[in-house]
């Protein structure tokens, strides 16, 4: 058997029940795994130097890589990360935090900064499509955003008023049933203005839709034009 086929492990601890499959990416994934334990069910273990482009990877729930060289294994993991969340543990902090971002990592966490408890907290935000960030992490973006990029911010069409509303909360760090309950909106249309507002915005996960807000938003009340459609 070839391929990362051959790497199918079975889990140092039992998974609870419900727990997300994860494909751990490390230089030494084991380490990596054991430290997740039973919260996740570890379908997969691979190295950096698997990842070769074109190999076909089976979709889990969630993607944990562990990189020294962060944007060339995002790369690596391509498409796939189009369709799962991805948990980047940075070995330094000197990691690009919006490049990876804006590469498919959904939270990054920095080695040396985090707790096993935060891990885990991160394994089951990322798993569910929320971010975590490392204070080394924040301290990027925050920093991102005060200088600017020395490229203009890409164009994006208006969003609602509504739309507007929902994206403060989303960078408030609130859920999607939290901002239902704020907004007194059913959890499923938020859901579903979530998703319409990252096609606007060019994004594939909420940490890609919060960068790119951040980069260039209008005030949530500013007049919106007709062709930014209803607020309701």
């Amino acid at each position: 058997m070839t391929g990362w086929e051959g790497r199918v492990v079975r889990p140092a601890a039992v998974a609870q029940p419900g727990a997300p499959r994860m494909l751990v990416v490390a230089s030494r994934p084991d380490e990596i795994a054991a430290l997740v334990g039973s919260a996740a069910a570890v379908t997969a273990q691979l190295t950096p130097a698997d990842l070769l482009p074109g190999r076909p990877l089976a979709v889990p729930d969630l993607v944990l890589l562990h990189s020294a060289q962060p944007l060339r294994d995002l790369g690596a993991l391509g498409r796939l990360l189009a369709h799962v969340p991805c948990l980047l543990i940075a070995r330094s902090a000197a990691a690009d935090t919006v490049a990876c971002l804006r590469a498919g990592a959904t939270s990054v966490l920095v080695e040396g900064q985090f707790t096993r408890w935060e891990l885990l907290d991160a394994v089951h935000a990322t798993t569910h499509g929320q971010s975590r960030l490392s204070p080394a992490a924040v301290a990027d973006v925050v920093a991102h955003l005060r200088r600017g990029d020395s490229a203009p911010p890409p164009a994006r069409p208006d969003l609602s008023r509504r739309d507007r509303e929902i994206m403060e909360l989303l960078v408030a760090g609130e859920s999607n049933g939290q901002i239902a309950v704020r907004l007194a909106l059913a959890e499923k249309t938020v859901r579903n203005r979530v998703s319409r507002i990252y096609g606007k915005l060019g994004a594939r996960n909420r940490a890609q839709a919060v960068v790119s807000w951040l980069e260039g938003r209008p005030s949530p009340y500013a007049p919106v034009s007709r062709s930014g459609g209803r607020s309701g």
